[in-house]
C-alpha cells in the first residue's frame, strides 16, 4: 500500500511540474501580453500570420506599417528611387530601440530614422513607435517593354541585431497605405501591397563561435508599389528622332525607285544617331534587350542596306549618262573604226547598266516593303501587347 502510495504521489508530480513550470515561464516572459485588451491591440488583426505561442517561444512580434507620403526623382541611369514615408511599430518590449534597431536594406545610403517619438498604453504594456524615413532605394528597372513599361518599387525593412528566430515582423495590411495625394509625373500607380519575407546572410559575419557554413536569417518586411508609365507621350518625345529618320529613309528608297535624283541619308543618319543617344542616355548601363533596341536595330538596319542600295543605284545612273553623253559624240563621225568600237563598248555598258537598274529597283522595293512591315510590327505589336 505504501509503495502503491508512493508511485502516486511521484506520477502526480511528474505531471504538474512540467505544466506549472511552464505556465511560470508564460507570466514571467516579457514576450507574451499580459491581458486580454493588451492581446486585441496587438496581434488580433495578424492572427492568421502570427506563429502558434507555446511556452518555448520567446520571439519577439512586431507590428510593422508604413504610409507612404512620397515617390520622385526615379532615375533610370541610376537605378534608384527617392522614397519618403511614416513607419511605425507595435510591440511590448521597452528595451527595444527602434530608432537604430532598423534598416532599409535596398537603399543606396543608409537611412536615418528621424521624428521619432514613442507612446506607452496599457500601464506601458503597449508600445507604439512611430518614425519618419527619406531615402534613395536601389531599384533594378525592368527595361523590355520600355517606354510601355510596369515596374514593382520594393522597399525592404529589416532588423539590425535580432535574428528570426528572436524577432519576427508582421504586416500591418489594415493600416498600411499610399497618401491619396500621392502622384507620380508620367506615372500611373497600379497596386500597393505589404507582406512578411525573410532575409538570408549567407555568412557567420566573422563569429567566432559560429559554425563554418551556417547563415544567418532575419525577419523583414517587403512594401510593394506598382507603376505603370505614360508610354505614348514618352514614346513620342523620344523616339521622334528614330520615327524622322526612318521616314527620310522611306523617301530615300521611293527615290531611287522613281528615279527622282534625290536621297536623305545623311539627314536619317543625323537624326536616327542622335534620338538613339537621346534614348540610351535615359536607360541604366546593361539594359535588358527589348523594345527600344528593337526599333534601333530596324532603323539603323534599313539606313545601312538603304546606303548601299542608293550608292549602287546611283553609280548605275551616272554610267547610264556616260553612255548616252559618249553616244551622242560618236555618232557624228562613224568611219572611224576605234569610234565604232567605242560607241559598241557604251551601248554593250549602257545595255548592262539598264538590266542592273532593274534589279536594283526591284531590290529597293523590297527593301521599302520590308522596312515599313517590320516598324509596323515592332511599334504596332509590341505597342498593343504592352
Amino acid at each position: 500500500m505504501a509503495i502503491t502510495l508512493n508511485t502516486f504521489i511521484l506520477f502526480f508530480l511528474c505531471c504538474i511540474m512540467p505544466i506549472s513550470v511552464c505556465a511560470e515561464e508564460k507570466l514571467s516572459s516579457p514576450h507574451i501580453l499580459g491581458t486580454s485588451m493588451e492581446q486585441k491591440i496587438t496581434f488580433d488583426s495578424l492572427a492568421s500570420e502570427a506563429e502558434s505561442s507555446t511556452c518555448s517561444d520567446n520571439k519577439i512580434k512586431i507590428k510593422f506599417g508604413v504610409y507612404i507620403v512620397n515617390i520622385s526623382d526615379i532615375n533610370f541611369p541610376k537605378n534608384e528611387y527617392h522614397i519618403k514615408f511614416w513607419g511605425w511599430a507595435v510591440h511590448n518590449q521597452k528595451d527595444l530601440n527602434t530608432e537604430t534597431g532598423f534598416e532599409v536594406s535596398n537603399a543606396k545610403t543608409s537611412p536615418r530614422f528621424t521624428n521619432f517619438f514613442r507612446t506607452q498604453y496599457e500601464n506601458e504594456s503597449i508600445i507604439w513607435d512611430q518614425f519618419f524615413v527619406s531615402t534613395d532605394i536601389y531599384q533594378k528597372w525592368e527595361t523590355r517593354y520600355y517606354p510601355f513599361d510596369s515596374q514593382q518599387l520594393k522597399i525592404s525593412i529589416e532588423p539590425i541585431e535580432y535574428e528570426s528566430d528572436d524577432l519576427i515582423l508582421l504586416p500591418d495590411k489594415e493600416e498600411s497605405r499610399l497618401a491619396p495625394d500621392l502622384e507620380l509625373n508620367g506615372w500611373e500607380i497600379t497596386n500597393f501591397d505589404i507582406k512578411r519575407g525573410v532575409a538570408v546572410y549567407y555568412t557567420t559575419s566573422g563569429d567566432p563561435k559560429a559554425q563554418n557554413g551556417s547563415k544567418s536569417k532575419y525577419s523583414k518586411i517587403d512594401v510593394y508599389i506598382t507603376i505603370k508609365r505614360f508610354g505614348i507621350s514618352t514614346f513620342s518625345f523620344l523616339f521622334i528622332g528614330m520615327l524622322m529618320g526612318s521616314f527620310l529613309i522611306v523617301l530615300t528608297l521611293i527615290s531611287n525607285i522613281y528615279n527622282t535624283g534625290k536621297e536623305f541619308i545623311g539627314g536619317a543618319l543625323v537624326v536616327s544617331i542622335g534620338s538613339q543617344y537621346i534614348i540610351n542616355s535615359n536607360l541604366p548601363t546593361g539594359a535588358t534587350f527589348g523594345f527600344s533596341h528593337t526599333i534601333g536595330i530596324v532603323t539603323f538596319s534599313g539606313l545601312a542596306l538603304a546606303a548601299i542600295l542608293t550608292t549602287f543605284h546611283n553609280k548605275l545612273i551616272v554610267i547610264m549618262d556616260q553612255g548616252a553623253g559618249s553616244e551622242s559624240v560618236i555618232s557624228s563621225d562613224m568611219s572611224d573604226s576605234s569610234s565604232k568600237g567605242a560607241t559598241f563598248q557604251n551601248y554593250s555598258r549602257k545595255d548592262m547598266a539598264k538590266k542592273w537598274l532593274k534589279i536594283s529597283i526591284l531590290l529597293n522595293w523590297i527593301l521599302l516593303i520590308v522596312f515599313i512591315l517590320s516598324h509596323l510590327y515592332v511599334n504596332g505589336y509590341l505597342m498593343l501587347n504592352t
